[in-house]
């Protein structure tokens, strides 16, 4: 019996498959990983047949059929105890061993032929698929279909894109979430409450952020440069939480909606996750900049010039913005649509050389470990050396007791630090965990790590307002302000 073999990449989401075959066919078996199916068994030959699969149709192996004592037995007797089965379960339709497969008849008898579990799909030279990827092709020679077989850190019908676990984005998380041409009651629950979450993280952030503009607005509140770098960050803080809900809806949309305008699609890949990333990093360096300004007061002490300081701030807030998109001058070199031909699809994705990908691992762990490290050493720093200055000029607690005493007073300092530092860090030991990402196994894992990052930012009245009696106060003053400009505009 001639046999022919066609080979068949399914997407995600897709539950059935459309083969075309120039030749008749009686049989249909379908291999999926080690295990076999009868798909289909006709009599008569039929040009259309429409079948389906199921654990039913799973052809067991001869182990699972036979008892231990028959399977031990050498291949010739074992052989003539192959009708057993199909005599003792009428259900059953097929089952394997290592050399022949064997059908159950009408008459329940077993049809036994050979068949080759170790024939090769591998291509002879494999130079389509790309890192690593597992090159089949139908035939070995003249083949008519080949396509590559993709280890979990890489995707694309060459296997040529990959997602690293710091630099997630939510194309990366979303890419085999999203169902297409569905609306959002049809999508899983992934990208349903992943869109709940995205709604909470931006009216707290908004709220949050405007709150904290409206202390740090105060002239007051701007005395010396860490008021000037917690303004900018309330505003960026805003920013943040808006260009999180516009690119996940845009992502999200566009997943949907696969014939959406191509220029559309090239703006929102090239400007709208850069963006987010410029504002995320300019966010926690900010930060930085005031708990390095809190431990230079500390340092300095009478000597603190803090008009030197609001100098020092202003220049930092100029250059901030452009060193931190020159360290990410990757994204806008390297980032550009690619055609998914195997799942229709248009993807915004990343591409470039290993040396390129070890300086983008290098620069995304530098925004995330640095920042995190900086804030929580400098609360140290303020507590153990305000402790040491209050011992040698009071004698009548130790050093111990001044210790403590000094966490007391400044506890908004290692509250605000210790906070960020927590935040921040979910995500950069997600990436230590796995050097490459498989999103759609655990989907949770990585999208809350992606949510933690945004917390920080989100809630800069929350982790630098509340934990300050000064700050408090600030914003005390400025409510009672608001309100007298809101009545005196009623009265007018």
């Amino acid at each position: 019996m001639p046999t022919f073999t066609i080979l068949k990449k399914m997407t995600m989401f897709q539950n059935h498959v459309i083969l075309y075959s120039q030749y008749m066919f009686k049989m249909i078996l379908v291999k999926i990983d080690t295990h076999y199916y009868l798909a289909a068994l006709q009599k008569v030959e039929r040009s259309n047949i429409t079948t389906s699969i199921s654990p039913a149709q799973r052809c067991a192996s001869v182990t699972e059929v036979l008892n231990t004592t028959l399977v031990s037995l050498p291949r010739i007797q074992q052989l003539k105890n192959y009708h057993i089965p199909c005599q003792r379960d009428f259900n059953l339709q097929c089952f394997v061993d290592e050399f022949y497969m064997c059908l159950c008849t009408e008459e329940h008898h077993s049809n036994c032929f050979r068949l080759d579990h170790q024939l090769s799909f591998g291509c002879d030279d494999n130079v389509y698929c790309e890192n690593g990827g597992t090159c089949l092709q139908d035939q070995p020679i003249c083949f008519y279909s080949i396509l590559c077989v993709c280890s979990d850190c890489f995707f694309g019908d060459r296997c040529q894109f990959y997602a690293k676990g710091i630099g997630l984005t939510l194309d990366d998380l979303l890419r085999y979430e999203i169902r297409p041409n569905s609306t959002l009651n049809d999508q899983s629950l992934v990208v349903k409450l992943s869109a709940t979450l995205i709604m909470i993280i931006f009216l707290v952030g908004l709220i949050n952020g405007f709150l904290s503009y409206l202390v740090f607005h105060n002239r007051d509140s701007r005395k010396v440069g860490s008021g000037i770098y917690l303004r900018l960050s309330s505003i960026i803080s805003i920013l943040i939480v808006t260009m999180v809900i516009i690119k996940f809806w845009f992502v999200l949309y566009t997943y949907m909606n696969p014939l959406i305008n191509r220029n559309i699609l090239r703006v929102g890949c090239l400007v709208l996750e850069p963006l987010l990333r410029l504002f995320l990093n300019m966010s926690n360096w900010l930060n930085t900049c005031v708990a390095i300004e809190r431990a230079i007061s500390v340092l300095q002490g009478i000597n603190f010039n803090k008009q030197r300081s609001k100098y020092i701030a202003r220049w930092i807030l100029f250059l901030l913005p452009f060193i931190i998109l020159g360290s990410m001058s990757y994204e806008l070199i390297y980032r550009d649509l690619f055609d998914d031909h195997e799942e229709r699809r248009v993807w915004c994705v990343l591409r470039y050389s290993q040396s390129i990908e070890r300086y983008t691992t290098i620069v995304q762990h530098f925004h995330f470990v640095v920042p995190c490290a900086i804030n929580l050493f400098s609360a140290l720093y303020i507590i153990i050396n305000i402790a040491r200055q209050r011992t040698t000029t009071r004698t009548k607690f130790n050093y111990r007791q001044q210790l403590v005493n000094q966490i007391n007073e400044h506890k908004q300092l290692i509250i605000s630090s210790v906070v960020l530092a927590v935040l921040l860090f979910p995500r950069f030991l997600i990436s230590l965990l796995s050097t490459c990402v498989k999103a759609s196994r655990n989907p949770w894992l990585y999208l809350c790590g992606y949510f933690i990052s945004f917390i920080p930012s989100s809630l800069v009245f929350v982790i630098f307002v509340l934990p300050s009696s000064f700050y408090k106060k600030q914003f005390k003053q400025s409510i009672i302000t608001w309100r007298h400009r809101f009545m005196r505009m009623i009265r007018q």
